[in-house]
């Protein structure tokens, strides 16, 4: 037997690859709008996280509106 081809332990499994859970993104009214920036790296990070449920740019526009409430709302 050559040395490289000696008895060597297999490989374990791998662990499971899991995506880290993300939390909703709050709500964004537009009544206080230095909170604008947070809320859209909320909604950014559901983008990077899960780009195959956002694939076109009016995937986004849609995720993003469902999160707006009161005046922010009427601007679309």
């Amino acid at each position: 037997m050559y040395p490289s081809q000696q008895h060597l332990p297999l490989p374990g499994p791998r662990p499971a690859v899991r995506a880290t859970k993300l939390k909703d993104p709050d709500t964004f009214n537009g009544e206080d709008p230095s909170k604008l920036q947070s809320f859209l790296l909320q909604c950014g990070l559901h983008f990077v996280q899960h780009p195959t449920d956002f694939p076109q740019d009016d995937d986004k526009i849609i995720y993003v509106m469902s999160y707006l409430r009161g005046p922010a709302t009427e601007w679309f």
